[in-house]
């Protein structure tokens, strides 16, 4: 993170082209932190609380062969606790053979069918 706030607080480029840039990293971030960053160079710990990645529960199944995300949250707490209740639902559901990621991620699509 802290070479993301170097190339902010170096970077000619727009803000629009930095949140472009940023966006296809997975990374949110507002051209109001932009500003920021570049006025307050090296104020990381404020930045790293204004820059952050959502949690999310990602669940894989055999059957159907299928890849859910359940989120955006706050923070990883949340998304431990959120998870049993969508386990339960996939077990009525009949899903197989369940495997449970919680990570900080911007998934692009909520749920992935294969095969």
């Amino acid at each position: 993170m802290a070479l993301l706030i170097k190339l902010v607080e170096k970077s000619q480029m727009s803000n629009q082209t930095l949140i472009s840039n940023f966006s296809r990293s997975r990374i949110s971030i507002s051209s109001q932190v932009i500003d920021e960053m570049k006025e307050e160079p090296m104020r990381d710990t404020n930045m790293l609380q204004t820059i952050q990645i959502p949690w999310w529960i990602i669940i894989h199944t055999n059957v159907p062969l299928c890849t859910y995300y359940f989120g955006p949250f706050d923070n990883l707490e949340e998304a431990n606790n959120a998870q049993l209740g969508y386990i339960e639902d996939l077990n009525q559901e009949k899903a197989q053979d369940i495997k449970v990621i919680i990570k900080q991620c911007q998934p692009t699509n909520l749920t992935i069918m294969k095969g």
